[in-house]
């Protein structure tokens, strides 16, 4: 850097004491302070209070001890001070380390928090003095980019630490300038502060226009740099030379992304003032807009500034936005970065929303819902959560449902998901950079207002006629029911609701409302408080709906053409009643379904479909339910055992003990009845019925595989699922694969699931082989099998061995060699080692090259870089080649996996 300009360079900045070098004066700190940070049992703000006390004596001593502290701490014992600083001598030192910086103090994690403690204290001892006077910064910046620079990773942390520092020293004087009555220690105003800061910060900035600094040391002086544009912002003028114009303009166009964040922080800093016209023509004001709206969806720093300029010059005819960019801006509502989608939503808000009144503003949200290419209304209302949280009323949702008829899914779909991103402050997962969460008192007022308006008008709204006839409108507004705040709906109220849910559920045609009506009639029991006369109300008429569906059932089952055109609102009744309201085990009905399966032919499978699926759906959900009690029956023990002093504790977990055993002894014999049923259905002509056959199978295996052997309560929760079981499922999911990608994307769901279970131990990692072996074959096929791989070599790093022994075998079925022929072991490592004895029988070193070459190349896309379990995985090779022929293993690694070619790795794998 140079820094010859100054008042006074750093690189002549000679000492005026009388001291002229360290090595013949005496420290007046003894020892000095090298040593001193490095005793085990140091009293770093005694060390600190010690050094400072010096600085009044001889500050230019205690800076030269600072100095080379920082130096000799980060690998360079040797260095001395000298006169002054030389940075041609620190340089050449730089050059010439050898393999002793591995052993430099600031590597030991003990030390550099006792460094980095050290120079914190000594900070606020001073207020950042010693940092920032007498040029000594820009000699702290000087060693900053020289160590960054270093050959080894002891000097550039010791960079990142000091820099880290620097920033802190440049925050806590911008705050102080700011502050008009803070008095400084020392001989210091602020003015003169104020002047040293800009004249180091104006040097900094030429060398960042004349590209000179390096790229390894970039980031800190970078961070530096930030402090000083956001406080220059008090000397704009600055910012209006014409090199700065030509920085602007050169560097906004460039690849180099910290020209272009420091270009972005000047356009923002005079953006809040009117300088900013000053320096833009109309043209480059054009060009910067333009720029500024392409930004938005970039990643990282550039487009949340992007957004925030644009705010700042909102009301400037010169940055006014066609039509094509507020569209931009529009979409990055849907941003991930929540913080550009609530500022996009604010400039759509002030430019397009500011003069409309609160219900047309809700209009010209679902007319953008309906027209944006972007269905995401969580991400949209996560965007608008102010305007929603303080300027609308939810009045007008039901003035508007009730006006326009042809948008009605629209609304109460935008009305469900700003219930709930108001009431439950649920934020979207995908969104990053959080900064608009509501207060929990606020959330519970806004519970409160939105529970006392819709509970006396939930019902007017469900008989509108534009709900009744759209399934969808009619869901949400059953689903919005989950709002309701029990502390302000009475008994009397929710009886109401509930009797019409259980008409719904009975009347209604289409099986996702009759699923949501069962779902909140549960939830209306289970979670609001009801008075004994409404309790038993509610019972009655749950039996009699329980009687109608079980009566449906029967007919369902005795004449089955009959019922086929109904069959599936009958599904969709009998499916809810097993998951919400089965709350005894009803041996009767398991029967009757399970005879049907069992003694129907294939045809009535092939005529009824729809019946066999409701059957299926029906067995499994009740299988499923009864495995949820026995989860929550063992939570029940978990809180149970962690109570203290609790007298009936073990009469207490005698009757849940007691509770789960029965329900353990129903339930698994059920369970392996549902596997010999489902089974032979993988090979009908249906093929709706095969892939409901396998997704069911699949959640069996989930729930009762070998893997719940493992845990430690659900031990017995385990079904030995035998081989040919497994093996019906992968001829499944193969011919699947093969035969149906083309036309649906089926195939790519079905895969996933199986993968995932694979992926999680569920399934053995054997398994996956006959999946690697169609390696190449469909692209998305393998993009799903890499993927899981992935996810079980970072759950699995015990079964690397396994893993690569089952990808080897894969790999010589893929080339059909004669070596792997045969080979009808079914241990993955022992059948990989038969292979890989084959082989170096045959003695072949091109064959071994072709078998490594495809190897190495899944195995790099299974691990994420530079992880030391990809040499775990290349044992299958370790031994397979002959001395001489190692020289070809280490070229096709070399080839293939550019990252693992340090000598070191070469060693440890060979």
């Amino acid at each position: 850097m140079d820094l010859s300009s100054l008042p006074c360079s750093v690189n002549s900045l000679e000492l005026s004491s009388p001291i002229v070098s360290s090595a013949t004066v005496k420290s007046p700190l003894n020892p000095e302070l090298t040593t001193a940070l490095k005793r085990k049992n140091v009293d770093i703000k005694s060390l600190a209070d010690e050094f400072y006390g010096l600085y009044d004596v001889d500050p230019l001593l205690v800076k030269r001890q600072l100095v080379t502290a920082i130096i000799q701490c980060s690998g360079i014992e040797g260095y001395t001070y000298g006169k002054h600083f030389d940075e041609a001598n620190l340089k050449d030192m730089l050059s010439k380390q050898d393999l002793t910086c591995k052993n430099a103090a600031i590597l030991e994690k003990k030390f550099k928090r006792q460094f980095s403690t050290f120079i914190t204290a000594l900070f606020h001892l001073d207020s950042g003095f010693i940092f920032l006077n007498d040029n000594f910064f820009v000699m702290l910046l000087t060693i900053i980019e020289l160590l960054m620079s270093g050959r080894w990773d002891s000097h550039r942390i010791m960079a990142s630490l000091i820099g880290m520092k620097l920033m802190t020293s440049v925050v806590y004087i911008q705050e102080r300038i700011k502050d008009k009555n803070s008095v400084y220690k020392g001989s210091y105003d602020n003015k003169e502060i104020e002047a040293n800061l800009y004249a180091i910060w104006s040097k900094l900035f030429t060398e960042v226009i004349r590209g000179g600094l390096r790229d390894r040391s970039s980031s800190v002086i970078y961070n530096i740099l930030d402090e000083f544009i956001h406080w220059s912002v008090h000397y704009p003028f600055a910012l209006l030379s014409d090199d700065i114009k030509k920085y602007v303009l050169r560097s906004i166009l460039l690849k180099n992304l910290q020209h272009r964040r420091m270009v972005y922080i000047i356009l923002f800093n005079l953006s809040k003032t009117s300088h900013l016209k000053k320096m833009l023509d109309n043209k480059l004001t054009e060009f910067v807009t333009k720029e500024l709206v392409a930004s938005l969806n970039a990643k990282g720093y550039h487009g949340e500034i992007a957004m925030k300029i644009l705010l700042n010059v909102i009301d400037w005819p010169e940055f006014a936005l066609d039509k094509r960019e507020l569209e931009l801006v529009f979409m990055a509502v849907y941003n991930p970065n929540q913080s550009i989608g609530v500022q996009a939503a604010k400039y759509f808000f002030m430019t397009q929303l500011k003069n409309c009144n609160s219900l047309q503003i809700l209009q010209d949200l679902v007319t953008f819902t309906r027209e944006s290419y972007i269905n995401n209304l969580d991400m949209l209302v996560d965007s608008f959560s102010w305007y929603f949280f303080h300027h609308h009323n939810w009045e007008e949702w039901n003035q508007l449902i009730k006006t326009d008829s042809s948008t009605v899914v629209s609304v109460t779909s935008l009305l469900y998901a700003v219930a709930k991103r108001l009431i439950l402050n649920e934020v979207p997962k995908i969104r990053t950079n959080l900064c608009n969460k509501f207060k929990e008192e606020d959330r519970k007022d806004i519970a409160a207002v939105f529970t006392n308006y819709f509970k006396k008008t939930w019902i007017t709204i469900l008989s509108y006629h534009s709900i009744q006839i759209n399934p969808l409108a009619l869901s949400d507004i059953i689903k919005i029911l989950e709002f309701f705040d029990k502390e302000h709906i009475s008994s009397e109220i929710l009886l109401t609701i509930w009797m019409k849910l259980s008409r719904i559920c009975l009347e209604c045609p289409h099986c996702t409302v009759i699923d949501e009506s069962c779902r909140m009639m549960v939830h209306l029991q289970t979670k609001f408080n009801w008075s004994s006369k409404e309790k038993t109300i509610v019972e009655r008429q749950m039996e009699k709906l329980r009687e109608n569906i079980v009566n449906d059932f029967m007919q369902c089952l005795m004449f089955p053409s009959l019922l086929y055109k109904d069959c599936e609102v009958l599904r969709g009744q009998l499916c809810s009643y097993a998951k919400y309201f089965l709350l005894k085990d009803d041996l009767y009905l398991w029967e009757r379904a399970i005879h049907f399966l069992i003694n129907s032919s294939r045809n009535v499978f092939n005529n009824f479909s729809g019946l066999t699926k409701l059957l299926m759906d029906f067995l499994f959900n009740i299988v499923f339910r009864k495995h949820q009690e026995i989860l929550a029956l063992h939570s029940q023990v978990k809180a149970v055992n962690g109570q203290k002093s609790l007298h009936k504790s073990d009469d207490i977990l005698k009757e849940i003990k007691s509770q789960i055993y029965c329900l353990e002894v129903l339930l698994l014999p059920r369970v392996c009845e549902l596997e010999t049923i489902f089974t032979p259905l993988l090979h009908i002509e249906q093929q709706d019925i095969r892939i409901q056959t396998f997704l069911n199978l699949l959640k069996l295996y989930e729930l009762y595989g070998p893997h719940m052997a493992e845990h430690e309560d659900l031990h017995i929760l385990f079904i030995n699922f035998d081989n040919d079981f497994i093996k019906q499922m992968k001829l499944f999911m193969i011919d699947i694969m093969n035969s149906a990608c083309e036309e649906k994307k089926m195939c790519c769901f079905l895969l996933q699931r199986f993968m995932r279970l694979i992926g999680e131990g569920v399934f053995c990692i054997s398994n996956i082989g006959d999946f690697l072996v169609n390696y190449g074959n469909n692209s998305s096929h393998d993009e799903i099998v890499i993927k899981s791989l992935k996810f079980y070599t970072k759950k699995h790093k015990t079964h690397f061995k396994k893993l690569a022994f089952t990808v080897f075998y894969a790999i010589t079925v893929i080339f059909e060699m004669d070596i792997s022929q045969g080979v009808l072991v079914q241990d993955a490592v022992s059948r990989g080692q038969t292979v890989l004895k084959r082989v170096i029988e045959s003695n072949v070193a091109t064959t071994a090259a072709m078998l490594f070459s495809i190897y190495v190349h899944i195995i790099d896309k299974i691990v994420e870089k530079k992880d030391p379990n990809m040499l775990q995985l290349l044992e299958p090779f370790t031994h397979l080649l002959s001395n001489k022929s190692q020289d070809d293993l280490v070229k096709i690694l070399e080839e293939k996996v550019p990252w693992l070619t340090k000598k070191e790795f070469k060693l440890r794998a060979f």
